[in-house]
């Protein structure tokens, strides 16, 4: 499932940033998707598939330093099916998981520039928090967004 997350997240990052996909981008994909997927025994990869092809996923791990709280690290959905709600989907089976996994909490980070993915995520309950932060590997703005994962906050 890491070869298929790591394709997609080249694909969909290309897209974004308006570029071709190389095989180096394929590869780091996987090795990011493998290195979530590593980090805990909480880790957790989600795939959407439409018939038999991988078309979106989420990895998500423990948060480092908030108990209780999963860091949704790494999401992305093919750029052929974006607009048929893989993504919406995808984040509610996410949230009702982690929910299940005992979480109460998930964060999210994402560019600032990144407005087709701040308006999905602020769509289906994530919010933002806080001020913009520089991503320590590329120095481009971020923000946190957060989503409660409680009962109370998802009925």
């Amino acid at each position: 499932m890491a070869e298929d997350a790591g394709r997609i997240w080249a694909e969909a990052t290309a897209h974004r940033d308006h570029r071709g996909v190389s095989p180096s981008d394929i590869e780091t994909g996987r090795s990011l998707i493998r290195d979530v997927m590593q980090a805990s025994s909480r880790s957790r990869l989600l795939m959407a598939f439409s018939g038999a092809e991988a078309v979106g996923f989420a990895a998500a791990e423990e948060a480092p330093h908030e108990a209780g709280c999963a860091l949704l690290h790494y999401f992305a959905v093919r750029p052929s099916v974006w607009g048929r709600g893989v993504a919406t989907e995808l984040l509610r089976t996410l949230a009702a998981t982690l929910a299940r996994d005992g979480f109460s909490r998930s964060i999210l980070w994402v560019y600032t520039t990144n407005t087709r993915a701040t308006r999905l995520y602020e769509r289906v309950g994530w919010r933002r928090e806080g001020q913009p932060f520089r991503h320590e590997r590329t120095g481009r703005p971020m923000w946190q967004y957060g989503l409660d994962l409680t009962g109370e906050a998802r009925e």
